[in-house]
């Protein structure tokens, strides 16, 4: 009898414990990358953020596409935005802020692509953005 109580006890206090927290300790963070800067090779963490900022003008009717979305699996696009850079001047650039959240593990390449807006098949400019996400 004694046995089995020094047993339900044991059992007792082996699931009273905590279990100690065996994944990583990295606290998600936003990574933002003009488009002047030269690498675009990136390693991120899953839960991490990815901003991309792009200059354009909407007033010329071009904006930017994401071209490869469908056979990205390590990132999903969560907000854009944009701010004038001059609001005074009438057709003038604006700053497109994308921004991207980690959401699985790999290596993608995010394609871009700026054309007319009106055209998906005519591209004036291209971005490639390599993101490798890991825990």
């Amino acid at each position: 009898m004694k046995y089995h109580l020094w047993i339900f006890f044991l059992c007792l206090l082996l699931m009273s414990c905590k279990v100690k927290n065996m994944g990583t300790n990295h606290v998600p963070e936003t990574i933002t990358i003009s488009q002047s800067q030269d690498a675009d090779d990136y390693l991120l963490h899953l839960g991490d953020t990815l901003e991309l900022q792009f200059t354009t003008n909407s007033s010329t009717g071009h904006r930017w596409r994401w071209l490869n979305k469908g056979t990205c699996t390590t990132m999903d696009s969560i907000s854009i935005r944009y701010h004038q850079v001059r609001p005074e001047l009438v057709g003038s650039s604006a700053k497109m802020h994308w921004k991207f959240a980690s959401t699985g593990l790999g290596t993608d390449t995010l394609l871009f692509g700026y054309g007319p807006s009106y055209d998906a098949g005519v591209i004036v400019k291209e971005r490639k953005v390599i993101v490798h996400v890991e825990r």
